[in-house]
């Protein structure tokens, strides 16, 4: 069976923290085998017009080849619960209550997922009454989760039956890593498609070239978990330096 390949969690100079063109990280993505992407960009800077645009720019894109998703990253008024929303459903304003959210996505067909749960230990808030209305959790976050998937998401996507997502949350090409969202192809060649296969059940998380599930035990597991304690000692120096070199920081 033949699955489209794409690149989850995705930010571009649509949103406040990422200054890369989205045509550049397509060329990129593309260049790293995927075959599309969603598009997930800050609900705090959202209007309906830029909404509709990005809507808009994502068709052009996809009608090139490179299938791009639309969305949107919601977040809870204390910027702890991230909800990123894919599907071209009406932008329902900033920082939005969460189960209003979710119903919002559910009853619109659009696929909502649990974003980064180890960021500012947001499973801590987590609420079992959204397992109704959502759609996914993101098991493996680049940003956050690093080089190894998030144990507590994966067991908790098992044990309620969501789907997994391993995300990149790109906002620069730190985050770039083998990880994404395989949909079969017989979802088509839009993003309608793409969006209804994913909501119905019809894709499956990649990672390194096998399921996130094979890396969070065993020797893969305590290889990857030495890995990422390293990276994660250094990565405060390294991000430190790019500051002072660019004199840029983002948010996040």
């Amino acid at each position: 069976m033949k699955y489209r390949r794409l690149a989850a969690h995705i930010h571009s100079d649509f949103s406040d923290d990422c200054d890369w063109p989205l045509i550049k990280i397509v060329r990129r993505l593309r260049w790293m085998g995927y075959d599309g992407a969603m598009v997930c960009e800050h609900d705090r800077t959202m209007t309906d017009e830029k909404w509709q645009l990005i809507v808009r720019t994502c068709e052009q894109i996809s009608a090139t080849g490179f299938l791009i998703v639309p969305g949107i990253e919601y977040q809870d008024p204390s910027h702890t619960i991230h909800l990123p929303v894919y599907g071209e459903i009406p932008f329902l304003g900033s920082s939005p209550a969460v189960p209003e959210l979710l119903s919002h996505a559910r009853s619109h067909g659009a696929v909502s997922v649990f974003a980064h749960p180890a960021r500012r230990s947001a499973h801590d808030h987590f609420d079992p009454a959204w397992f109704a209305d959502l759609t996914a959790i993101e098991v493996w976050n680049r940003k956050y989760d690093g080089v190894r998937p998030n144990t507590w998401a994966l067991r908790t996507a098992a044990e309620n039956n969501l789907m997994q997502f391993t995300a990149l949350d790109f906002h620069g090409p730190r985050q770039l890593f083998p990880l994404s969202v395989r949909v079969r192809a017989s979802a088509g060649d839009t993003a309608g498609g793409v969006v209804a296969a994913i909501f119905s059940g019809a894709s499956m998380p990649g990672a390194i070239g096998t399921s996130p599930d094979r890396l969070a035990d065993g020797l893969a597991g305590r290889a990857l978990a030495g890995m990422e304690a390293r990276r994660a000692a250094l990565a405060p120096v390294i991000r430190r330096w790019e500051s002072l070199l660019t004199g840029h920081r983002g948010m996040s």
